[in-house]
């Protein structure tokens, strides 16, 4: 009896790992795998296929978006003011640092500024690492989707991976009129006075 039960495993599980291993998405020649997707397929999907399409399209467009080496500089000029003002003793940063930290914000807020334009503006959603154009980015994937950039074949894990725009965010989406103050460079760090008026440091 072991011997046949053995045989029969034998033949079972390599269809089961067959099975297993049915390609449900594909991006840019990158297949997912049903087995790949593990007890959370929404995020997998997300993270293996949706937010490398929006990278790689934002990257395709950089000349439409990426800001100025002037814009840059007073971004980095802004940043560091800011900082003085919030914390006056604290020993000045590294100009390597200013520039890194100023420039990754700088791009983040010119990316999705640029989103927000392009497909049709609508809410916003406000996150640790800036403000997200939240309904544009959920049409450009269904854009993208379309032209068949990327492919998800189950309806269901199809709904899973797009749950996030579809999800109820509280207090964190703002509306479509924040938009021109939060896609504003010259915004993106608080003044000595915001910060003066915030009560952060003593009026001169």
């Amino acid at each position: 009896m072991k011997a046949i039960a053995l045989c029969l495993l034998s033949f079972l599980l390599p269809s089961l790992a067959h099975a297993d291993d049915t390609v449900v998405a594909e991006y840019r020649g990158t297949a997912v795998t049903r087995s790949a997707l593990g007890d959370a397929p929404g995020e997998t999907l997300r993270e293996q296929v949706l937010y490398p399409a929006i990278r790689d399209y934002l990257l395709a467009n950089r000349a439409q978006w990426q800001p100025d080496p002037a814009t840059v500089d007073r971004a980095v000029a802004a940043y560091r003011q800011s900082r003085a003002c919030a914390n006056p003793s604290a020993p000045p940063e590294n100009p390597q640092t200013e520039r890194y930290v100023a420039t990754a914000l700088l791009t983040t807020v010119s990316a999705q500024g640029w989103l927000h334009r392009r497909f049709g503006g609508g809410r916003l959603l406000f996150q640790q690492g800036g403000v997200e154009a939240f309904d544009a980015t959920y049409r450009l994937l269904h854009q993208l989707q379309a032209e068949g950039v990327f492919r998800i074949h189950d309806p269901g894990l199809l709904t899973d991976a797009y749950e996030y725009w579809r999800r109820d965010h509280g207090a964190a989406l703002l509306p479509e009129s924040q938009a021109a103050e939060a896609f504003d460079p010259a915004r993106l760090f608080a003044s000595c006075e915001q910060i003066q008026r915030a009560g952060a440091i003593p009026a001169r």
